[in-house]
């Protein structure tokens, strides 16, 4: 048996076979000794020899070990003891490879190893890091020895969470999932937008058609239909018979880039996209193409997936369409205002003409520009919107017409020669055709559309949608107001009844009268009823008049908010500031006189005051207040510089100067008569599309804007103005059939200077200026319903300055011959009148339960009688103020102005007031006068 030779300094192997006397190999290596096998047979081998080389940990050496020794291998027992001997049945031993390949394989071939003894034993700890290892292999337990988790469940076809992971290891997916999820997805959109490509419908002109339907304006009832909008004026042409500067024209006003575009717009979409994240209101089409989209196929929700359909819409069309008939499509369908759709109704709606004859590019323009905002633009030539809204929309449409034509110029589309021909001349707009609706009718429409308008404005992310997205789409909607219609018929029949019946057509003093009635809901802030004069204007919720001495009772809730009582006393002395006292005088020397038409009434409660209407007295009390103050507690009631005009923070503030609706007023005084708690004023109780599924409702929740206490005071301080024999409005207890109301009269001043300078046409008919009362209020309430009563008078004159028509105010006195005009001698007879017809409608406002009764017993009571040497006569017996009763009388004799005013109410109605005083504040206050003239002495508040 041949054995293998070590070359020098290295070690040998030789491995034999008796059959062939053995085979040499040799393997060179340092330092190591040489190692024999010689097997005789497939069953037997010869150990092995090594030299110098000491015992490995498990072998069992024969021999002397330093001279090359045999040894035996672990795990194999039946070592022979000497060379010559032989070990029978035992397998050879592997490789490291074969061993590595075994365990990854899983196979249970017997190893070389003792049971239960581990390759890595044999080998003595690593000086490297300690581990029981000799080159790496095994650590941590071996490599080879720890098998893949078995896979079970569907982790068999989807590893997550992952098979084998502990820790976070287990949830993070691995980079073969995460390029296989976003594979997946990115065919998953892929396939949406194929699909939604393919099936999405492509809407025409004639499918537009199919699909409007008309929006109805109803009573409260939900029922009862009284106006209606639709898309009842419209003809279809051809693009033959468009002319191309109309087409041109819309163009440059909508999309530049329409001849070149795919049908979207990719940086109106991103914009769009923004502002969804942002949590803005997402925007409309940008191209043509989307437009048409969206209004002959789309509901008008400005919402994401509405978006998505029309950007689908946009791009099929855009590439199964050709240019020409996504624009004759379009200008068939768009909306242009004045209730016409389609390019052929409104070119004769605004200007008279055939869509042929729209050849001028100024014409052409002008149509163009309507489409941005039709129903905004088409108030610039409604009789039924007041002259300062005309005036603003007219500005704006011109404005956008000459932006159009610029981008004509500037697009290429027009020659400078034309754009300036153009520019030169506005087209000429004819006057709005006459519709079968009421002026009534008119009226509440016009009147909820503003409401839908202000509303949508002041809360953009309500859902409600706005009149320029109600008409611009399909329509089908139902608009529920909150007018009641039999108490809109009692509003124009108290009217009637007590001022319209009773006037002579031929007299100026009885021309250009507007009455106004607004009737609110103290307990859910609804208008129920109104009446908005003879015009298309609706000067019950649209005009706005100087409300004289009504502002009176915001002056008294904040003077209660400072917790002065109602027995405080003021003084009443007229004028003021009075030269006759240097602090006063000095402190408010710039400020406009104020006066009394009655003269001056010494030192009188609060509560005297607010039944007399003292000027002088509320002016002094909003002066140790603040005007700021008192104009704080009028934005609390909901009049704002939104809702009103010449809101300002000064002595005339309590005087009502501001011009505001009856409307705003009655919202205010509601929450007086609702304890504090006021609710918005609504005029929509619900908006609904059965085709759509859209449903609408306002979130009408109270606020309280005043203490309850503060708020029953104010009451029990107006229930004087009723109540008292010295009230302005005394009298308006017997004829309405009703004890517990409580309200204010308001009678305010023209600067007649102004109507002089400007209009002396009118200035004539005042007498040299005689009469100058601007408008009379009465606003008053029960618990369960409030109603404000104006009336004003204007008349159409030529502007001076620009020569247009436009409506300018004249005093209201004078009314049948009846000379001056106050508050309580016309508005309130016609309050009381409707307040004693809706007594008998059997409905929730019937009857007039007594008011809560306040605590004042912790107010304060200043400047009594006792802490002035000469207490004026007027104030010798006050009234008893916040205690809820009556005063106890004015004065034990009362003056001869005040005796004089006792007579027949305004053309033989109510009793007017006895012992008022001038309670005006308008534009100017009269000129003070120690003593006044009888024909102005007892003007009532």
């Amino acid at each position: 048996m041949g054995g293998g030779s070590a070359g020098a300094g290295g070690g040998a192997r030789g491995y034999g076979q008796s059959g062939d006397d053995g085979a040499d190999r040799g393997y060179g290596g340092g330092g190591g000794g040489s190692r024999g096998y010689g097997q005789s047979s497939p069953t037997s081998y010869t150990g092995a020899r090594r030299g110098r080389q000491g015992a490995i940990q498990g072998e069992v050496v024969y021999g002397d070990s330093a001279s090359g020794g045999t040894r035996q291998m672990p795990g194999f027992p039946d070592q022979p003891t000497s060379v010559s001997d032989e070990a029978v049945g035992t397998p050879p031993r592997r490789s490291r490879l074969e061993e590595r390949r075994a365990a990854r394989k899983g196979t249970d071939a017997p190893t070389e190893y003792a049971p239960g003894q581990e390759r890595s034993t044999r080998y003595g700890p690593s000086p490297i890091d300690g581990r029981p290892t000799r080159n790496g292999a095994g650590r941590n337990g071996g490599r080879a020895s720890t098998r893949p988790a078995k896979k079970t469940g569907y982790h068999r076809y989807f590893d997550y969470p992952r098979t084998g992971k502990d820790g976070w290891r287990h949830w993070v997916p691995s980079i073969k999932q995460v390029c296989s999820f976003m594979l997946a997805g990115f065919f998953m959109i892929i396939g949406l937008i194929a699909f939604e490509y393919a099936t999405v419908q492509i809407p025409t002109a004639e499918s537009l058609a199919s699909q409007a339907q008309i929006t109805n304006f109803t009573y409260d009832d939900a029922s009862t239909t009284f106006a209606k909008l639709g898309a009842t004026n419209r003809k279809d042409v051809n693009i033959s018979d468009i002319p191309m500067t109309m087409q041109n024209a819309i163009i440059a006003a909508e999309d530049k880039t329409f001849r070149t575009n795919p049908g979207i717009s990719y940086t109106g979409m991103i914009r769009s996209f923004i502002n969804d994240v942002e949590g803005k209101p997402l925007q409309g089409g940008s191209t043509l193409t989307q437009q048409f989209a969206k209004n002959a196929y789309l509901t008008q929700n400005q919402t994401f997936s509405r978006k998505i359909d029309e950007i689908f819409i946009a791009l099929k069309i855009g590439h199964t369409w050709s240019k020409d008939r996504v624009m004759q499509e379009y200008l068939n369908t768009v909306f242009f205002g004045r209730n016409s759709y389609g390019i052929e109704a409104a070119a004769k709606a605004w200007l008279g003409k055939d869509v042929t004859q729209i050849t001028d590019p100024s014409d052409a323009a002008f149509l163009a520009a309507l489409v941005n905002q039709p129903t905004n633009f088409s108030k610039g030539y409604d009789s039924s919107v007041d002259q300062a809204t005309q005036t603003y929309w007219q500005g704006q449409l011109k404005a956008r017409w000459s932006a159009v034509l610029k981008n004509m110029l500037d697009y290429g589309l027009i020659k400078q020669s034309d754009y300036d021909a153009a520019v030169a001349k506005f087209p000429a707009v004819v006057a709005q055709s006459d519709t079968s609706e009421t002026v009534e009718q008119q009226q509440m429409k016009q009147a909820v559309s503003n409401w839908i308008d202000a509303y949508a404005a002041a809360n953009p992310n309500s859902g409600l949608p706005d009149m320029n997205q109600i008409e611009s789409g399909n329509g089908g909607y139902t608009i529920v107001t909150t007018f009641n219609q039999h108490y809109m018929d009692l509003a124009k029949q108290a009217v009637q009844d007590q001022l319209l019946s009773k006037l002579n057509s031929k007299n100026w003093y009885d021309q250009n009268l507007y009455p106004a009635l607004a009737a609110v809901d103290p307990s859910t802030g609804e208008l129920v009823a109104f009446y908005g004069g003879t015009s298309q204007f609706n000067w019950a919720t649209q005009g706005q008049v100087q409300p004289g001495s009504t502002f009176k009772a915001f002056t008294l809730a904040t003077a209660f908010q400072q917790n002065i009582s109602p027995d405080s006393y003021i003084n009443g002395d007229s004028p003021w500031p009075d030269k006759n006292n240097p602090t006063e005088y000095n402190a408010n020397k710039d400020d406009p006189t104020v006066s009394n038409d009655d003269g001056s009434h010494g030192m009188i409660t609060i509560t005297k005051a607010t039944a007399e209407s003292v000027n002088t007295a509320f002016v002094r009390l909003a002066n140790q207040l603040t005007y700021k103050d008192v104009l704080q507690t009028v934005n609390n009631l909901g009049i704002t510089n939104a809702n009103a005009q010449g809101l300002r923070a000064d002595a005339r503030l309590t005087l009502g100067i501001s011009a505001v609706s009856p409307a705003r007023m009655a919202s205010a005084y509601s929450a007086f008569a609702n304890n504090g708690a006021q609710y918005p004023l609504i005029e929509v109780k619900e908006i609904k599309n059965a085709s759509t599924g859209f449903d609408w409702k306002p979130d009408n929740k109270p606020k309280q804007v005043l203490d309850p206490n503060i708020a029953e005071t104010v009451t029990q301080t107006l229930t004087h103005v009723t109540d008292d024999s010295d009230g302005t409005a005394y009298g308006a207890q017997t004829y309405s059939g009703m004890q517990n109301i409580a309200g204010k009269t308001g009678t305010s001043t023209m600067d007649m200077n102004t109507l002089q300078k400007n209009y002396p046409d009118i200035y004539s008919k005042t007498e040299n200026g005689h009469f100058s009362t601007a408008a009379v209020w009465f606003n008053g309430y029960t618990s369960k319903l409030e109603t404000a009563v104006a009336v004003s008078r204007w008349v159409t004159e030529k502007d001076p300055k620009t020569g247009k028509s436009v409506q300018v105010q004249a005093p209201v006195d004078n009314i049948n011959g009846n000379g001056f005009s106050f508050g309580a001698s016309v508005s309130m007879p016609i309050w009381a009148e409707f307040m004693k017809l809706m007594q008998g409608t059997h409905s929730k406002f019937v009857g007039d339960p007594a008011f809560p009764m306040p605590n004042t017993a912790n107010m304060t009571i200043s400047n009594s009688p006792a802490a002035s040497a000469s207490p004026s006569a007027s104030a010798s017996t006050p009234g008893n103020g916040g205690n809820g009763q009556p005063s106890s009388s004015a004065s034990a004799s009362p003056s001869p102005s005040s005796s004089s005013t006792c007579q027949a109410g305004f053309l033989g109605g109510l009793t007017g007031g006895c012992g008022g005083n001038g309670g005006g504040g308008g534009g100017s206050t009269p000129s003070p006068s120690a003593t006044p003239s009888p024909s102005r002495s007892g003007k009532h508040g």
